[in-house]
């Protein structure tokens, strides 16, 4: 629990929650956010009348004021598919985010089970056909197919399962430079085939 004078603003509440909750690949959803957020700082996040409800509707107002640019598109997703840290929320979480002026932290996740789950998305990626062949300087011969195991997607993936997907890519892109590489330059060659 956080002290009310704290600086962090509602919008970096909720994306300590989702951090906390494994959001850096994998989806949360806005209940367990809520709970997750209410825990941090109750009373920013409670009913007026009845202090001990949490207010579900303050907390889609702060993780849709989260995914603005104006307070550091630090997430992504809705609440009817999830939300995600994005790429910018990976930077600010790894940056120190989520400590109380007294210096105590407020987050129950480490850096490093962050850097443990991009790092095992990076891993599996490293081993795939489309990454060597870019590695060799042979990126004419990336197939579409390549792309699909590279991205875990195929063509029927469900549109906000194919967004999750991408966005995991992303993360992993913006903590590997190599990775970052090839993922530009797939995304440039198979615009269509990886359009959001």
């Amino acid at each position: 629990m956080i002290d009310e004078d704290a600086r962090l603003t509602n919008p970096q509440l909720v994306t300590v929650a989702v951090a906390n909750l494994g959001g850096e690949t994998e989806t949360v959803d806005v209940e367990d956010i809520a709970l997750e957020a209410s825990r941090l700082a109750p009373e920013r996040f409670c009913w007026r009348k009845y202090r001990d409800r949490v207010d579900l509707e303050a907390v889609r107002v702060a993780l849709r004021d989260a995914k603005k640019e104006c307070h550091g598109a630090m997430l992504i997703g809705n609440s009817h598919v999830g939300w995600m840290l994005s790429p910018q929320g990976i930077r600010w979480i790894a940056s120190g985010a989520g400590v109380e002026p007294d210096g105590g932290t407020i987050a129950r996740f480490r850096r490093g089970s962050i850097d443990a789950s991009l790092s095992a998305e990076a891993s599996r990626i490293r081993r795939t056909r489309a990454y060597v062949l870019h590695q060799a300087g042979r990126d004419g011969e990336i197939s579409l197919d390549d792309v699909y195991e590279l991205a875990r997607l195929n063509e029927y993936f469900p549109p906000l399962a194919r967004k999750r997907r991408l966005a995991i890519l992303d993360n992993v892109a913006a903590e590997d430079e190599g990775i970052a590489e090839l993922w530009i330059l797939l995304q440039s060659i198979f615009r269509r085939e990886l359009a959001r």
